[in-house]
């Protein structure tokens, strides 16, 4: 299997050059897919689940962990294992994530609908750590979890590198170039586009855990901890805050994701509404609770996701509300990384009752071609949004066959 290394990514200016050009062969494939299998049935039903896993190092003698960044090494020795070596129902494949401290691991071909297929879930799980475990050193490990405690802190990776601030990619003073993946162009690319787009140096605010011995109020010492003048990069402190200025803080994260593939587009979109009220809990609430450590600092918070929505929001001044609308085309109260905004179902739409932005032009281009009203909404309104990453061998429009599927995020 390869790992998809092939490609140049765009400039964020080469994109806004051509960005009306990339919405309108993104809308022309939609429609040519839609047409061509909006009567497609009795698709068999098939799930999988994709576990992302974090590469830690012991340091036993200087009672200190970090996240060890040898993914990119790993990577290759994984997928030639299970090329070669692995029987078809027990062959894992392995993709690279944002950060080289973690790995996805996916089985090789998705599981069924009978009770015999879930039984191999846990076991297939069992296997992908083995596999990686067996490549480690004797200090290091593959965890499952959710957010590093201290990533972004002074000496967090293995091998140890400071950040520069003044030759890093989004000015982050926590998150080195090397974390990181090099596995694809489109994690640099994303980082570099999103600090262009919004023009400013990301920051985000967690709200530090108060208790009795907590000094108030409590202010990040980034002066003595990272040996930089804080007037000079300008970050955005607040009292009683935790700090975080780069993408990779919440792109470090680790989740588990589900995707099934439905019987048809009908069933599949009935079964994402259905899904939307219960993920709001999964996610937010109960299952991510998992990652009240930031900076190795106790927050106030113990879920991602608002951290994940803040690293991921690259809107302008404009779309913010915070100047006219001139360079820009919509006011969008959502980062890109956040809740969906409406049903897909038309028999539904009496539930969407929250002001959904969308592309009227292309909603008509939609609607025209066939495409049912609900569904029109949902993708003119993901159209709003500029492109992040465009790799230049991308741009030709090319037509190809896609499953009904949805995924899940806990």
């Amino acid at each position: 299997m390869g790992l998809l290394t092939e490609g140049q990514a765009l400039t964020w200016d080469e994109i806004i050059s051509k960005r009306d050009y990339i919405r309108q062969i993104g809308i022309d494939q939609f429609i040519y897919l839609y047409n061509r299998f909006k009567g497609r049935q009795n698709d068999c039903f098939t799930w999988g689940e994709e576990v992302e896993f974090t590469l830690v190092r012991f340091d036993h003698e200087k009672k200190r962990v970090q996240v060890s960044l040898k993914a990119h090494d790993l990577l290759p020795i994984l997928n030639e294992q299970n090329q070669n070596y692995y029987k078809n129902e027990y062959r894992v494949t392995w993709h690279p994530e944002g950060c080289d401290f973690v790995l996805e691991g996916v089985p090789n071909k998705p599981y069924g609908y009978l009770p015999i297929h879930f039984n191999t879930v846990e076991a297939n799980m069992k296997l992908r750590r083995s596999q990686v475990q067996s490549l480690l050193e004797e200090n290091e490990y593959i965890l499952n979890i959710c957010a590093f405690p201290r990533m972004g802190s002074p000496k967090f990776t293995y091998p140890e590198i400071v950040s520069n601030p003044l030759d890093n990619i989004g000015l982050s003073i926590y998150m080195p170039n090397e974390v990181i993946s090099p596995m694809h162009p489109r994690y640099k690319s994303c980082d570099e586009n999103m600090f262009q787009r919004r023009g400013t140096k990301l920051a985000i605010n967690v709200p530090i855990y108060i208790d009795k011995n907590t000094v108030q109020p409590f202010r990040d010492d980034l002066a003595s901890q990272y040996n930089i003048n804080i007037n000079e990069h300008h970050i955005e402190l607040i009292d009683n805050h935790i700090h975080l200025d780069s993408p990779y803080s919440g792109w470090g994260c680790c989740c588990l994701q589900v995707t099934f593939q439905a019987r048809d587009l009908n069933e599949a979109k009935f079964l994402y509404d259905q899904l939307v009220p219960m993920t709001s809990i999964m996610v937010c609430v109960a299952l991510s609770a998992a990652c009240p450590i930031w900076r190795g600092y106790l927050s106030e918070i113990d879920c991602r996701w608002n951290i994940l929505s803040q690293v991921a929001d690259d809107r302008t001044p404009e779309e913010l509300g915070l100047k006219p609308l001139i360079n820009d085309r919509y006011v969008i109260p959502k980062s890109r990384y956040s809740s969906v905004d409406c049903y897909l179902c038309d028999e539904h739409s009496k539930y969407n009752d929250i002001n959904l932005v969308f592309d009227e032009n292309i909603y008509t281009k939609l609607i025209t071609n066939g495409v049912d009203s609900a569904l029109s909404k949902h993708i003119a309104h993901l159209f709003v949004r500029d492109p992040l990453c465009v790799l230049r061998e991308h741009l030709i429009p090319i037509h190809f066959e896609l499953g009904l599927s949805i995924t899940i995020y806990h």
